[in-house]
């Protein structure tokens, strides 16, 4: 039995051994590997009452639904912990805010919201700017989307992200419903 046991043994063996030299000889392994970059979930854990700072969580969706307002000439910030990374490569940013715009009816619309990406440090001090673009809310609540592409960002491992959304000043007697449902989030790729 035993002699058995070593003969398949020994002829698996073989067979691998030849198939490692025919696919020497006759060819390669080719493959590709396809990585998605990291998505960030506006949620709303606040991380510092003071600034109404509140959480940007990294891959993660919030655990209930939530809503923040804005008026136009307001803004808010959402922050990741720390990234615990050196470096971040060149990136297209999609932003997408599930929100609807509050106005009277002699406003038109859309309405414009700003949003702008930055890396501050762990003493919440700007280091660099990411990117910045605009978005166009409406009074009827769907996602809204616009992106924007940063350059590749050296960083310190405390340093993080920092996702501000303000009014552009335009309509005082604006304001903004923004959803804290997974929904309003920055999804990362590389460019």
């Amino acid at each position: 039995m035993n002699k058995k046991i070593a003969g398949v043994l020994l002829g698996v063996l073989l067979v691998g051994i030849v198939s490692a030299g025919l696919l020497d000889y006759f060819g390669k392994i080719e493959g590709s590997v396809t990585v998605e970059g990291p998505v960030f979930y506006a949620t709303k854990n606040v991380l510092d009452e003071s600034v109404n700072l509140r959480g940007l969580w990294v891959n993660e969706l919030p655990d209930e639904s939530s809503y923040t307002s804005i008026s136009d000439g307001d803004f808010r910030a959402f922050a990741t912990n720390s990234l615990e990374i050196n470096s971040f490569y060149s990136a297209r940013y999609d932003f997408t805010l599930h929100a609807k715009l509050n106005a009277p009816d002699e406003i038109p619309e859309p309405q414009r919201l700003r949003l702008e990406l930055f890396v501050y440090n762990d003493d919440w001090e700007w280091e660099q700017d990411i990117c910045s673009t605009t978005i166009e809310i409406e009074k009827t609540k769907k996602e809204s989307y616009a992106y924007c592409e940063g350059n590749p960002i050296s960083m310190n491992e405390d340093d993080i992200f920092y996702w501000k959304i303000s009014g552009l000043h335009l309509n005082e007697s604006a304001s903004f419903r923004i959803e804290l449902d997974g929904n309003t989030k920055i999804e990362v790729s590389a460019i």
